[in-house]
């Protein structure tokens, strides 16, 4: 049997903690560290630097700065400049984050047409609290701590939280729902446990849960099974248990929100709940334009192809797209153009494929909520 040893007085009666560092010490460090390279970087600079390299110890920094340094070396020049931080930031994963997913998006929000409204309330959650803290705390509220999206597949939900983790320079944990599911009694909900301690301890963060409806289904339904319902459980306990869940937001997409259970749909778990619905007209040219931006195309009347793809989501738009260009191979190898007899080809193959029933129930779902 073996004994831990007690943490009484006349032992270990003083215990230390060594926290990662905030913004004001990572700038502290930087200044320290940059004194060892020839740099033109200026003071804003370096502030920027300390609030975009959330999660990062002392030797992540330093990391940072040689591998800023390797590429400034790469390009044959003696001073290290601010882009070459920037090139260094996407490649330096901050130590705490290694033992669980990390994805470092580069998805910008001028990669994603449209949807202007459900960027200005993701920004309102993630990115108003760390740029105005005070203007929150002048008027008494508190952030939101997470938002739902749901809405038809394809329809840029994933894309989007991507392109909030990019432009706000969070740290980015994305969970599939299934992902945390185990055979083994209480491994599912330790999986959970984890998953959030992470994002605390490297906040401000963000929590990514794709098809959260199959870890939040609703209890004592058919859906539902015993560890799906502890799952459910533990994810509540963390959203607003004992333990403060600061500068970690939740963003959720789903496909089925009717199968989220509504306890966690509550104000002061999941407050904000975000309608993502097939692109409207103006949307589908957006997309079309960031698409046909990055192919050869000759005589392709946009007008026409928005006008022909009514009721398709952004990701049919895409394989539209992709379908033309496929055809223009199959005349010849050397296509040098995609024209608008290909994408009248495509249109034939790359169809609508939302059912009304679906949009019928996210409508339904809608005018329940508001």
């Amino acid at each position: 049997m073996i004994l831990r040893i007690p943490r009484r007085c006349g032992r270990f009666e003083r215990e230390i903690e060594v926290p990662t560092p905030n913004p004001r010490s990572r700038k502290d460090i930087l200044e320290k560290l940059l004194l060892d390279f020839s740099h033109n970087l200026d003071e804003m600079e370096v502030h920027e630097i300390s609030m975009s390299t959330h999660g990062f110890v002392g030797a992540d920094l330093v990391s940072l700065c040689s591998r800023a340094a390797m590429n400034s070396n790469q390009n044959n020049r003696d001073i290290l400049e601010y882009n070459d931080i920037k090139f260094a930031l996407g490649k330096v994963r901050p130590s705490a984050m290694r033992e669980v997913q990390i994805e470092i998006p580069n998805v910008k929000w001028s990669d994603i047409g449209g949807q202007e409204k459900l960027k200005l309330i993701l920004k309102q959650a993630v990115e108003w609290p760390l740029k105005y803290g005070d203007s929150f705390s002048r008027l008494g509220i508190t952030p939101p701590k997470g938002v739902l999206m749901f809405g038809p597949p394809g329809c840029s939900k994933t894309m989007i939280a991507r392109a909030l983790a990019t432009e706000s320079r969070l740290n980015f944990l994305s969970i599939k729902g299934p992902e945390l599911f185990s055979k083994w009694v209480g491994e599912s909900e330790r999986a959970v446990r984890e998953v959030f301690r992470k994002a605390r301890q490297v906040a401000p963060s963000i929590i990514f849960f794709d098809e959260i409806d199959a870890l939040g289904s609703e209890r004592s339904s058919g859906n539902s099974s015993s560890v799906q319902e502890r799952v459910l459980a533990q994810l509540l306990t963390e959203l607003d248990g004992v333990t403060p869940l600061e500068n970690v937001t939740i963003v959720a997409a789903t496909n089925r929100p009717d199968r989220i259970d509504k306890a966690l749909l509550r104000p002061g778990r999941i407050d904000r709940i975000v309608y993502v619905p097939l692109p409207d007209f103006d949307t589908r040219k957006e997309i079309l334009k960031i698409k046909l931006g990055k192919m050869p195309v000759q005589n392709v009347d946009i007008e026409t192809l928005v006008c022909e793809t009514e009721n398709y989501s952004g990701a049919e738009v895409n394989a539209l797209c992709h379908e033309a260009a496929m055809k223009a191979l199959e005349e010849t190898l050397d296509a040098q153009v995609v024209t608008m007899e290909h994408f009248e080809k495509a249109l034939n193959i790359v169809t609508p494929r939302t059912p009304p029933s679906l949009i019928e129930l996210y409508q339904n779902y809608t005018q329940y909520i508001t």
